[in-house]
């Protein structure tokens, strides 16, 4: 994610996510966000879906990095009706509000509250939003209905929505209002012109550049039905004249296809279920198709773009349940790979993309984040991920068209990443871009004790346990291709790599890892949650692992929702802060991953549990980017952090990788075998049901269901040929 401090110029001089709480606006503006996207398109909505105007809002319509819809009221016999309820319907896909209408007064008839109904519901399909507004009068007069769009287009980059100021930026001009609509066109400083169309579907009694008024008398009984639309165009594109009721069908169709091959679980609990399907719906909403195959955006509203650390996360953890999306990350993060030195960018050859922006800020360079590559772990995790991909699909095929693109991987870890040639890799701070650059990147993350500045070149903890784990699955990777003197080669370097990352980064006294050597090779004396990832790279030692298991489940670390970032003990401990006291649903996640590694999957199946818990609190079951620290209190939901993406990828992850850690989940398609390692069960979970799991070329369907104190295995069906086995231990 963005969090460092960019060039004086271009950002305020404390800009990090640490300082990106929800900025003063008006009370409409704020409550619950309710997000809509498909492709390169979503909206972020208030309550009852209107989009309220305030330029500190983050509220609107955005396509491709800019605002194209920064306010969109309506009001009903000019009072802002009462709103029922919002929500995401999961069967249609689109968002629906029911309204009723507020009292008033008309030629001396009084009209009380809810004397007619309103149901608006929104779809997006590509550039385009479908708004429909059907109104019921349940009034036993005849009733006088006045509706008021109000509305505007700022073209706010989301940079500049986001606070970054600008000296100066394009222009509106000529607005074209007629009978049927009206156009906003801007002509950007990156000499791009954008442009918003809202249409409306019968003539209205009144229209003007930002507001339109349609009257109608409806009897008692009555509805009346007006469908809007606001399509954002860039550059030359035209408006596709397709039916405008057909968007609906179409956003029910994509969300039928998307789930066509993938595994579908279920379990007997209606909660989890719902906790499931919320998350696969929200990873589906995050999707995008692109040129190279589909990629999940990292969150919304300030994360719809390519991020590689994310999308990476987020394909391994539901890696098993939807493996093309893992394919369409390897696809597009190898055509990104840098393949020159660029300090603008902190591009190198080898090195996997650490973020791509679009947006007239992004294409000027008024921030760096066009094709930005400062990130340190995004290039093993790329390796990584290739590797468990090509475990569970045996797709050879694949691993030839990306070889070339894993050695130049290799390549960066072994020179680039590791310059000083100590096994280890680092990343020095950038001037232009984040200052740090591992998952927390916020200033003030990776400091000494005393919470000074750590100087450069900055030895992650987390960012070794991923070097040593890239370098096995190289090692697996070209024996697989029959390179087995590199294979060796490989294989050395990751046994070396863990043996220097054991003796130097151990802290003896506090029996934990350091967060980071700095530049000076001292450790940063920093007790954080960033060793759980070590966890779940297996580059711990036992009795190491161990001992960590202990520490982040002791109450300094476990909130009872999650693990802190930062042990509570640190004195620069704040439960409220960005990355040093709150709780990262994903962090949690897979540190919790990694106690099974270690036999702790009873502490493993706890934390999970706590997650679970928290996820039921927040709307739609939906875990947020990240919650403040504070204990756990009976009766009482997880304080959310202001302004966190919602959904987020990685945590829309999070039920796949819990039930793969518990149940031991081992997809072997190479050898046509999956194995369940020593499984068990979530807490709140009797029975899991698997449909469809794909191992190589075959599938099967099995249900797992609690039996006295083990689990039980049952085969449905097996396609292809496939071989279960169930191990008693961890292996």
């Amino acid at each position: 994610m963005i969090g460092g401090i960019i060039e004086q110029e271009c950002l305020p001089k404390n800009y990090s996510h640490d300082y990106e709480a929800v900025p003063d606006m008006p009370e409409a503006a704020k409550g619950h966000r309710f997000v809509l996207k498909d492709e390169d398109t979503f909206g972020a909505y208030g309550r009852g879906l209107d989009i309220h105007m305030h330029n500190q809002s983050e509220q609107g319509v955005y396509h491709k990095g800019c605002r194209y819809l920064s306010g969109w009221i309506v009001t009903m016999m000019d009072k802002a009706p009462i709103h029922l309820k919002t929500f995401h319907s999961p069967s249609s896909g689109e968002l629906v509000t029911h309204l009723s209408g507020n009292e008033f007064s008309l030629e001396d008839k009084y009209f009380p509250p809810g004397s007619f109904f309103g149901v608006r519901s929104v779809a997006i399909v590509n550039n385009y939003v479908h708004e429909k507004m059907e109104i019921t009068n349940y009034n036993a007069d005849v009733l006088p209905l006045k509706v008021r769009y109000k509305f505007q287009a700022d073209f706010s980059d989301m940079f500049e929505v986001r606070g970054i100021p600008r000296l100066k930026k394009g222009t509106i001009e000529n607005i074209k209002l007629d009978p049927l609509g009206v156009t906003l066109p801007y002509q950007g400083l990156d000499g791009v012109k954008r442009t918003t169309k809202i249409e409306w579907s019968e003539e209205p009694h009144f229209s003007k550049e930002n507001e339109v008024i349609f009257r109608t008398n409806l009897k008692p009984g009555q509805s009346w039905t007006l469908n809007l639309g606001i399509t954002c165009l860039e550059g030359d594109q035209q408006i596709d004249l397709q039916d405008r009721e057909c968007s609906f069908l179409e956003v029910r169709s994509k969300r039928e296809n998307y789930f066509k091959d993938s595994c579908i679980v279920k379990t007997d609990s209606e909660l989890f279920n719902r906790w499931l399907k919320h998350s696969s719906d929200d990873l589906r909403i995050l999707t995008t198709q692109t040129s190279e195959g589909i990629y999940p955006m990292a969150g919304l509203p300030w994360f719809s773009a390519i991020f590689g650390r994310d999308s990476l996360i987020t394909a391994l953890e539901t890696l098993w349940h939807k493996p093309d999306l893992a394919r369409g990350v390897l696809k597009n993060l190898a055509f990104l790979q840098g393949d020159k030195v660029d300090e603008s960018s902190d591009q190198e050859p080898g090195k996997i993309i650490h973020e791509r922006r679009s947006g007239e800020m992004a294409n000027l360079k008024e921030v760096p984040f066009g094709s930005y590559y400062g990130s340190v772990d995004t290039t093993p995790l790329f390796v990584i991920l290739a590797k468990k991909y090509i475990e569970l699909t045996a797709d050879f095929q694949f691993l030839s068209e990306i070889w070339q693109n894993l050695m130049s991987c290799a390549n960066w870890l072994e020179n680039f990443g590791d310059v000083d040639q100590d096994l280890f890799i680092e990343y020095r701070r950038s001037e232009k871009g984040l200052l740090d650059q591992g998952w927390k990147d916020s200033p003030g993350a990776i400091v000494h004790k005393d919470g000074q500045l750590a100087p450069g070149p900055i030895a992650l903890v987390e960012a070794q346990a991923y070097a040593y784990q890239a370098f096995r699955c190289l090692a697996w990777l070209a024996r697989m291709k029959g390179e087995l003197v590199l294979s060796n080669t490989y294989e050395t370097k990751s046994n070396k790599i863990q043996e220097a990352f054991n003796e130097k980064f151990w802290w003896s006294e506090q029996k934990f890892y350091y967060i980071a050597l700095d530049g000076d090779k001292q450790p940063c004396k920093v007790v954080s949650s960033n060793p759980g990832h070590c966890l779940w790279m297996n580059c711990a030692d036992m009795d190491k692992g161990k001992q960590v298991v202990r520490r982040l489940m002791s109450e300094e670390f476990f909130s009872g929702w999650g693990i802190r970032t930062l042990s509570s003990k640190m004195s620069f401990y704040h439960p409220i802060s960005y990355h040093n006291g709150s709780v990262w649903p994903h962090d949690t996640a897979l540190a919790a991953a990694g106690f099974c590694r270690y036999g702790a999957k009873d502490q493993a199946a706890e934390v999970f549990e706590g997650l679970f818990q928290a996820a039921l609190t927040f709307p739609h079951e939906r875990l947020p980017e990240l919650f403040c620290g504070f204990d756990k209190s009976l009766g009482v939901g997880p304080t959310p952090f202001p302004g966190a993406c919602s959904p987020q990828a990685w945590t829309t992850g999070i039920p796949y990788l819990m039930l793969n850690a518990l149940l031991g989940i081992k997809v072997d398609g190479v050898a046509n075998k999956l194995v369940l390692r020593k499984p068990v069960l979530p807490l709140s979970v009797n029975k899991v049901m698997f449909e469809n799991l794909k191992v190589g070329d075959a599938s099967v369907s099995f249900t797992l269901h609690r039996h006295k104190d083990s689990v039980a295995l049952s085969v449905q069906s097996i396609n292809g040929n496939v071989e279960i086995l169930i191990q008693p231990e961890e292996t």
